[in-house]
């Protein structure tokens, strides 16, 4: 399905805002009905992004889980000077990140106790379905008001992928020193659920 005709966000001056990543720009584009997508860019190969992104759409779609958005992989989804790159779009979530929301609400100590248990629900369904995100951080976490998202799947570990071939390494704040690509697996999430949620 392609992308319907929709305007971009943009700056005052009229620049489109771009939300950096490891390997991809987002943009937010609300079409003409008034929906709202991200659209993501990728500005780096990835490792298999073809087939990673069709086993990461089969098994999210196959489980529905609550924790992901829906998304669309388009191999040929941009033009620039006559050649064509792939995007992703996903559903925009209203929720905000995982950063601005502790910088708003880190003196609300019921609030923060709600974050801890959203926390301890997304690690167990996590373990529970096999899954493991790849790079847990304060912008790939979406706080809505029941519930986590998770957006950029880049580094997805789902079942009927190749152990140890990892595309990327997470944010460096939040994986060990020690994580390297051969790593990949549905355990690299473990460490970056303790400087996130754990006090002990």
């Amino acid at each position: 399905m392609a992308l319907p005709p929709g305007t971009v966000d943009c700056k005052p001056n009229g620049i489109p805002k771009a939300l950096g990543g490891g390997f991809a720009i987002t943009y937010r584009i609300v079409n003409r009905s008034g929906a709202a997508f991200a659209v993501r860019c990728f500005h780096k190969d990835v490792l298999d992004l073809q087939s990673r992104y069709r086993l990461i759409h089969d098994y999210l779609k196959k489980n529905n889980l609550p924790h992901f958005v829906d998304f669309e992989y388009q191999q040929t989804g941009i033009r620039v000077k006559g050649v064509t790159y792939p995007i992703v779009k996903m559903e925009w979530v209203a929720g905000i990140t995982l950063g601005e929301y502790v910088e708003k609400n880190h003196a609300d100590r019921a609030a923060m106790e709600r974050l801890r248990t959203q926390f301890c629900n997304l690690e167990i369904d996590l373990a529970k379905y096999g899954l493991a995100h790849g790079d847990l951080q304060n912008g790939n976490v979406l706080v809505e008001k029941t519930r986590l998202r998770l957006v950029d799947y880049d580094g997805l570990f789902v079942s009927g992928m190749t152990v140890g071939k990892g595309a990327e390494l997470g944010h460096k704040h939040f994986q060990h020193p020690l994580r390297r690509a051969a790593d990949f697996g549905p355990n690299i999430d473990r460490f970056s659920f303790v400087p996130v949620y754990r006090d002990r």
